[in-house]
């Protein structure tokens, strides 16, 4: 009876290595195939006039997709402000001409043989800019495996996007699509009136809770299963008994609070989830950032945040009191009479007349992983464990 050949240490040895080529091959495959030019930037013809502009390089794709570029640079002309002007292009091809390489730090890995172009040294004028926009949890998950890890990226970037208000250019999540970026809360010139009554007679449930991000590092899950134990909580989205519902959100109205609550408990990072709410008639519900970061770019007594309570019976026991007492939840609402939003422009425009300044002391982050870690996570409702979420 023939039997199979035992492995040898050369067998071995050669499996693991073809193993370890296709990991890496599909590492080199994944980042690249996004490094073609866009698509929808390829279909236009660059009008005349603008040769001596300033060229931004959308040098990786954006969330997994170079098409994603397009709803912050729609067209191959960036026209800004004051005639302020860029040409953008992603082509590599170009990247010797570019003032600045702007690079999504979801797009590229520790493996920077993968994405950095090869024996390319930036030209002292050259700006490379890293931006994104999700907690830090996200980037150990899917790009970075720890703080360590983003060592690699040391003396790469100049200038950073993103939420956090330590950055180059800060584009977080309170904006408007018609006025701008980095928009805040001013007192008006002139006090405006609220109807009361109208506001109130939409009202017909207590809280809402839209999700489809089911098991998240702040446990917000845990915490809103809790509240439901004290009071009714409903429940929309892709992560409810009920599914997906696209129109949920048309029935913010109804609800007197809705809970705008995070999938991380990170400094600054402050989603959609609430600023968005702040446009209805209705009490945004916080946790996520700790409360001060919530003070500092919201309007007072705005928003209930959850750190004010020592438990999530005691927050639904609140909300409870708010229901049965309307003079005292309106309160949380007189802010509309007194403030609005302003904003700056939209941050790729912000970055372009950045480019015509005089920027010869720029800011090298030679130390990638110290700035990083400026931002502290949370492991807890009450900000006590710091944690690398």
């Amino acid at each position: 009876m023939v039997g199979f050949r035992p492995f040898s240490k050369l067998n071995i040895a050669v499996f693991f290595i073809g193993i370890l080529s296709i990991f890496f091959l599909g590492k080199w495959f994944n980042l690249n195939k996004g490094y073609e030019p866009a698509a929808y930037l390829d279909g236009q013809i660059e009008e005349a006039g603008y040769e001596s502009k300033k060229t931004i390089l959308l040098y990786t794709a954006k969330d997994g997709d170079r098409e994603n570029w397009k709803w912050l640079f729609p067209k191959k002309i960036l026209k800004c402000k004051n005639n302020v002007v860029c040409r953008i292009t992603s082509d590599h091809e170009r990247i010797t001409e570019a003032e600045v390489v702007l690079v999504s730090l979801s797009d590229i890995n520790s493996f920077t043989w993968t994405w950095l172009p090869i024996n390319y040294v930036p030209p002292p004028w050259q700006k490379w800019v890293a931006t994104w926009g999700e907690a830090p949890w996200f980037y150990y998950h899917m790009t970075f495996r720890n703080i360590g890890s983003f060592s690699v990226l040391n003396g790469i970037f100049d200038w950073t996007v993103s939420y956090r208000p330590d950055s180059t250019i800060i584009s977080n999540y309170l904006h408007d699509p018609n006025k701008g970026d980095n928009c805040k809360f001013v007192k008006k010139s002139t006090k405006s009136e609220l109807d009361s009554n109208a506001i109130m007679s939409k009202k017909s449930d207590l809280a809402l809770w839209v999700v489809s991000h089911c098991s998240t590092t702040s446990r917000r899950e845990e915490y809103i299963a809790e509240m439901n134990n004290y009071m009714h909580v409903t429940t929309l989205g892709s992560c409810s008994s009920l599914g997906k519902d696209d129109g949920a959100f048309n029935t913010i109205e109804w609800y007197k609070f809705y809970l705008s609550f995070e999938n991380s408990l990170c400094d600054d990072y402050i989603t959609e989830k609430f600023f968005n709410i702040l446009k209805h008639n209705t009490v945004p519900v916080a946790l996520g950032a700790p409360k001060k970061d919530y003070e500092k770019i919201a309007p007072p007594n705005s928003f209930i945040h959850a750190d004010d309570f020592n438990t999530p019976e005691d927050l639904a026991k609140y909300l409870i009191y708010l229901d049965n007492n309307q003079e005292e939840y309106l309160k949380y609402l007189e802010w509309k009479k007194s403030y609005e939003l302003v904003c700056e422009e939209k941050w790729p425009c912000q970055l372009c007349a950045k480019l015509y300044q005089n920027n010869k002391k720029t800011r090298k982050y030679d130390d990638f992983p110290g700035f990083w870690n400026k931002s502290s996570c949370y492991g807890d409702w009450h900000y006590k464990t710091r944690t690398y979420q």
